[in-house]
């Protein structure tokens, strides 16, 4: 009787082994015949300047003897271009598009931003400047982590989780090194885990004394345009780490940002709407890696950008020179 049930499961052990085996040769053949994962083609270019410095990546170009209009942009990577050349951040095609719609106007654009600001040092940095700038117009591009608190001990224990974790034990990092199938099992379940961390990271930054201070921040940068007789329009952009439809999972935080400005009375534009339909992997820096825009996403976000700031007045140009320029994507882009 025992020998019986040990010669059946010496069989059945040997069955599964068999499977695994199998199972394993038609991973790597298939892996083997995938195509590379795409090649990722950020720009990273240093910024040197101190962390409460702006880091200027250009300088406005003069264009003589034409009526001047000066817009102060304010932000964070998304607005400073992390991962793109300068000449391809949103700011920039944002000048560009506007002085194609009227060449008698020369668009200058004061660029006030840097990589981890959140929306107190943004509105710091306006502060200290906008008397010397003395713009027309404030855009503040705002990005959902802008809600991170003052003090960084406020939400460090939100920060480890972010992190991509690797096998620990022994046995796990050989079969993690020597098994597709582990491999692929692990790496899907982590990219599972830290996609959740990511989004309770961010849902939470909405909860704690962050988005209080964003909050009193936005209220300030709205009184010192008001007080400059500066108009202020604030862009308000999505994290590129998934795709961009009905199951985004930072939609809810779009709304909480948009009625806190419609309560401020601060004119703003939602840019989800600008993304939709549009495969994510054409709009990140590393897909699903970098939330950070690439330049397709910058240069949708500046037409969107252009669309609203002319046909709500924003800027001194006649809405019907929208027609002169197509400021949509192509069909299927």
């Amino acid at each position: 009787m025992i020998g019986s049930l040990g010669k059946r499961l010496a069989a059945v052990t040997l069955g599964v082994g068999a499977a695994c085996v199998l199972l394993e040769v038609l991973v790597r053949l298939v892996a083997g015949a995938a195509s590379p994962p795409p090649r990722v083609v950020g720009i990273r270019e240093p910024h040197g300047s101190g962390f409460t410095e702006p880091h200027q990546r250009y300088e406005p170009g003069p264009r003589f003897n034409k009526p001047k209009f000066k817009i102060l942009v304010v932000g964070d990577s998304f607005t400073w271009g992390d991962g793109v050349y300068h000449y391809d951040i949103w700011a920039k095609r944002l000048e560009v598009l506007l002085e194609r719609l009227d060449r008698n106007l020369d668009v200058e654009i004061d660029l006030v931003s840097r990589p981890g600001w959140n929306t107190y040092r943004e509105v710091r940095a306006v502060r200290e400047r906008i008397d010397k700038i003395a713009p027309d117009l404030v855009i503040l591009g705002y990005c959902l982590n802008d809600a991170e608190p003052v003090v960084h001990e406020h939400f460090s224990d939100l920060r480890p989780p972010l992190e991509r974790r690797s096998p620990t034990l022994r046995a796990s990092r050989f079969l993690h090194r020597h098994s597709r199938i582990y491999r692929l099992l692990w790496e899907r379940l982590e990219n599972t885990r830290q996609r959740r961390a990511y989004n309770f990271y961010y849902h939470e930054l909405y909860r704690r004394s962050g988005w209080r201070s964003t909050r009193v921040s936005l209220e300030e940068l709205r009184q010192l345009a008001a007080d400059r007789q500066a108009r202020l329009v604030v862009a308000v952009f999505p994290i590129f780490d998934q795709q961009l439809d009905a199951g985004y999972s930072h939609r809810d935080l779009h709304a909480t940002v948009m009625d806190e400005l419609e309560r401020l009375e601060i004119p703003a534009l939602d840019l989800l709407p600008a993304y939709e339909g549009i495969d994510a992997v054409r709009l990140a820096v590393n897909p699903f890696v970098d939330g950070h825009p690439g330049e397709l996403a910058h240069r949708i976000a500046s037409q969107a950008l252009t669309g609203y700031l002319v046909s709500n007045g924003f800027v001194p140009i006649d809405p019907r020179r929208l027609k002169a320029i197509e400021l949509s994507l192509p069909p299927g882009g």
